[in-house]
């Protein structure tokens, strides 16, 4: 659907108003096509200030744990606004860290936590996805021996081997989702950003 048929099919007030915003932003006609033609000819770096210079933001915090086609980086982001900072992802740092090393299960933890406090004074804060992997009843008593069995489900290993390179070998990611493995990365990087007086945020939606 071209952007003058989609104009056609939704004439409700709240879209209007909103082109009507947007044109008096960007100095043009107020419909779909306009704006397109617009931000086409103009390009990303001039109507990213100008949107960002009209909203007055004064910080922009980004979790870069989930990836997108095309994506920009922090550095681009502070032509924009007087602070940017990054909110790191205990999962996906994680799993990138299990994916790349190519390592023996039992020693995750010697590996994941010293990468924790290593970009600890990179970051602005901690962020876990917990709460949508296995809920939020986080058991705080969860021990290391039942973290490194839950590794070992996820690799799609047998309870009992001491090393496990089957998805390794296999080429396949590896995605965490046990709980006790979860909840024991949650309380380990709990400790982390007190250390560092991070805020950790739990996201929920």
């Amino acid at each position: 659907m071209v952007a003058s048929e989609y104009n056609n099919c939704f004439p409700c007030p709240t879209l209007q108003r909103s082109l009507r915003d947007i044109a008096a932003l960007y100095n043009c006609r107020a419909s779909l096509e306009e704006l397109e033609n617009h931000r086409k000819s103009s390009g990303l770096l001039s109507i990213t200030a100008k949107c960002f210079g009209a909203a007055n933001i004064s910080a922009v915090l980004i979790d870069d744990g989930i990836l997108f086609d095309k994506m920009c980086d922090l550095e681009w982001h502070k032509s924009f606004a007087p602070a940017v900072g990054r909110i790191l992802r205990i999962e996906h740092l994680a799993e990138t860290i299990l994916n790349d090393v190519r390592i023996p299960h039992l020693l995750f933890s010697s590996i994941l936590l010293p990468h924790k406090s290593v970009v600890a004074d990179k970051i602005v804060a901690m962020k876990t996805i917990a709460a949508y992997r296995s809920g939020l009843q986080i058991d705080t008593e969860v021990s290391k021996a039942d973290a490194e069995k839950g590794l070992l489900a996820d690799l799609n290993g047998k309870y009992g081997e001491i090393i496990c390179f089957c998805n390794f070998s296999a080429g396949r990611p590896v995605r965490i989702k046990n709980k006790s493995l979860i909840d024991f990365l949650f309380i380990c990087s709990l400790e982390v950003a007190t250390s560092f007086d991070l805020p950790m945020q739990v996201h929920t939606g």
